[in-house]
């Protein structure tokens, strides 16, 4: 037969088929095909779909087979021509797993499904094949598989003797024999048939035979907690450990195909199974975090919905009332605060300044008692060292204070938040400390943060400890050129001396920069490098 009329002969057998004429269109294929010196692809897929919608599911199921074969056989030739060659290797194994489901041989057909979607991942026909037979996908057969699947993804890899191949290995003592494994799966998987239906769909339809490292991880998780509850508490260290890896694996929303549930429902389920091992644990706060998470991604499970009432009731007060307030982010935060109240005083979170603040409230309220709130706040709002330096001088923090409160009767509280009162010059400073008397007559310890700083006690000296006011501290130029004015260099106001505070020695009557300016000369105060607490 020629080649025109072989052409000729399968345009008609394609004319017979669109027309319904399956039984004609099969004989033509057929005739075709006699008159070729070897099998071809093309018209054996042909055949076996003619004879699939006749009825001669064993012809459609012998002719299908034949086409992978020769599929096999012929390899790749080009790259051109891979994407064509995986196609009608996807349509092979589609044609082969219609005939196994009419034989009523759906097992067969569920794998041949599967390796047309290795072929061709995500192919329509084959997708909508696979979900119309996964009922078929029985608990046993579920727990087999799944059970196989977490045996090679636990078996140590080439690399590291150590490391699974996509699992950690089970702690040795706990480790679950493969009988066994397969049973607490079974156990596992009753009930929630159609929820892992989905995970194995959902695989195969990306061209993988296995479910993923969070789904495998779900459920060793289950099944080693199944063990814990048995008979081998020890058993649920490893359930522990399964379960925060498979929320650590769990996928984000967008990575399946669009419209895709298996992404939310493998996180759910992740996070269900945590919430079910941190419940036997005894942390119930924990569990209902994690459930609450459950329930959000898969609000039509039941199963989610009793879990989270069951654990509501196991709460306090306190904790539920958390809980119905603001679902997981309350239950978080109350978490938080009570974890926050269990640390000691110097381990808590405070706001920045916050110990400056409370320090300065003391001070302010020794020196002044009980003022308005809006008063002290607006005090505190003053530049720490003219605050430090109103408190050393009574009458010169209650006047700031009855100013402060004038400005609060008269104008109000929002007044006074935008009331800004000048800062105190130098001759305010001054006159201050001649109001107080001076450093003789009132025998006040006027001393400079300049001779104490690194002093290795918080930089206060033993006179500032007892409540003494403090000189401001000037640059060591700006000290050299007030002590010459003031004539201290050459004497004139004599000896300062020194006051001994026990094993503190303090400067009395002495200038800035840190020199001891009594008696002429430039002989360095302190008592020298054997004096720890003194200055150099």
């Amino acid at each position: 037969m020629t080649g025109r009329l072989c052409g000729d002969l399968k345009s008609q057998a394609d004319h017979a088929f669109r027309n319904g004429s399956y039984a004609e269109a099969y004989e033509l294929y057929a005739s075709v095909e006699k008159s070729l010196p070897g099998p071809d692809v093309t018209l054996l897929l042909n055949k076996s779909i003619a004879a699939l919608r006749m009825g001669e599911t064993a012809t459609s199921l012998e002719d299908a087979k034949a086409a992978q074969a020769l599929l096999r056989d012929g390899g790749l030739l080009s790259p051109e021509g891979e994407g064509q060659l995986r196609g009608r290797q996807a349509k092979a194994c589609y044609r082969e797993g219609c005939a196994l489901a009419d034989l009523g041989r759906h097992g067969e057909a569920l794998e041949a499904y599967r390796r047309g979607l290795v072929a061709k991942p995500g192919e329509p026909g084959l997708r909508s094949a696979l979900r119309k037979s996964s009922h078929h996908m029985k608990v046993d057969w579920l727990a087999q598989t799944l059970a196989e699947q977490i045996r090679d993804a636990q078996a140590p890899n080439r690399f590291s003797s150590r490391d699974g191949k996509l699992l950690k290995p089970p702690i040795d003592k706990y480790q679950l024999h493969p009988k066994e494994l397969r049973i607490k799966a079974r156990e596992v998987l009753l009930g929630r048939e159609q929820e892992f239906r989905d995970y194995v769909c959902g695989s195969w339809e990306r061209g993988k035979q296995c479910v993923g490292r969070c789904v495998l991880s779900a459920v060793r998780a289950l099944c080693y907690l199944s063990k814990a509850r048995a008979d081998e508490e020890g058993a649920v260290e490893q359930s522990l450990r399964d379960s925060r890896a498979a929320v650590a694996f769990a996928p984000e929303a967008g990575q399946a195909g669009p419209g895709s549930r298996v992404p939310s429902a493998a996180r759910g389920r992740a996070l269900a199974t945590h919430a079910a091992v941190l419940e036997h644990l005894g942390d119930y706060v924990g569990a209902a975090i994690e459930i609450f998470g459950a329930r959000e991604l898969c609000p039509d499970s039941d199963e989610f919905g009793d879990d989270l009432a069951r654990l509501k009731a196991k709460l306090t007060e306190e904790q539920r009332a958390a809980a119905e307030a603001g679902g997981s982010r309350g239950l978080r935060e109350w978490r938080e605060d009570e974890r926050e109240r269990s640390l000691p005083e110097h381990m808590r979170k405070r706001p920045k300044y916050y110990y400056y603040y409370e320090w300065m409230r003391k001070r302010i309220h020794g020196a002044l008692g009980d003022l308005p709130g809006p008063v002290v706040d607006k005090l505190l709002t003053t530049d720490a060292d003219e605050l430090d330096l109103l408190l050393q001088y009574p009458q010169a923090i209650k006047g700031q204070a009855e100013e402060y409160l004038g400005v609060l009767r008269d104008r109000g509280e929002r007044a006074l938040e935008t009331y800004s009162a000048p800062r105190m010059a130098w001759d305010e400073v001054r006159a201050l400390e001649a109001g107080a008397g001076g450093a003789e007559e009132g025998n006040l310890l006027l001393t400079s943060h300049a001779m104490v700083g690194g002093g290795g006690d918080g930089g206060l000296t033993a006179a500032e400890r007892i409540g003494a006011p403090v000189r401001p501290q000037l640059d060591p130029e700006a000290a050299r050129r007030k002590a010459e004015a003031e004539g201290w260099m050459d004497g004139r106001k004599g000896g300062g001396g020194l006051v001994d505070f026990g094993r503190e020695r303090v400067a009395r009557g002495v200038g800035f920069g840190g020199f001891e300016l009594g008696g002429g000369g430039k002989k360095k105060a302190g008592g020298g490098d054997d004096d720890l607490d003194g200055v150099d």
